[in-house]
């Protein structure tokens, strides 16, 4: 009897397969062709590999046997195992920190071991890439989008970041007005002119 164990070990942390020969034993307990045998099925199921869980036998295993089992063949197959995942968002200040209060999540679920975390997520990246507009405020894309980050076993490893940061100025003539560039990556210098013009003739600053 040989006995297979696949996506993981036997409970004693092996993972070679187990054969096993016994004697068959008739009523008077002589060794005999039509008689039967008790065997022990190795034991299994607690040690699946990372991204797995306790799964079956594709046949159960007979404990008595007789001579028709001979050559038989009996594995156990760990099965996949599914975690939970999530796609969250946060929005950076014009100095580049976390607002707290901002942060929200985008797309969460559960999946197979070792599945594509945003394709799951079915989120569009342009869409994701849009600019957001918080609290009458503009705040662009800066960063996240990860499209080979996979389902783990670890919770705090399925977690995907997108990060906005604010954009309030470097647009327009002031200049007050979002310009697609994050404000943390930017500085606003203003100039101004007293007791006279600048050459251009204006005054304004």
């Amino acid at each position: 009897l040989t006995y297979k164990v696949v996506n993981g070990k036997w409970n004693d942390e092996t993972t070679a397969n187990v054969v096993k020969v016994v004697t068959l034993k008739n009523a008077a307990g002589e060794d005999a062709m039509d008689g039967n045998a008790t065997v022990e099925v190795p034991g299994v199921g607690n040690k699946p590999n990372d991204g797995y869980k306790a799964g079956a036998w594709d046949t159960t295993p007979a404990t008595t046997v007789t001579k028709a089992n001979d050559g038989a063949e009996y594995t156990y197959t760990y099965v996949i195992d599914q975690f939970a995942w999530t796609v969250n968002a946060q929005y950076l200040d014009k100095n580049g920190n976390v607002i707290a209060s901002m942060g929200e999540e985008l797309a969460s679920g559960t999946n197979d071991f070792g599945t594509v975390i945003w394709t799951n997520s079915a989120l569009d990246e342009n869409t994701v890439k849009q600019t957001q507009v918080k609290d009458n405020e503009n705040y662009v894309y800066v960063s996240g989008i990860d499209k080979t980050k996979t389902v783990s076993s670890t919770g705090a490893n399925n977690v995907i970041t997108i990060t906005y940061a604010l954009d309030t100025i470097g647009g327009g003539d002031d200049p007050n007005d979002p310009d697609d560039v994050p404000d943390m990556y930017q500085a606003m210098l203003t100039y101004k002119v007293v007791n006279g013009k600048w050459n251009d003739e204006t005054t304004a600053n």
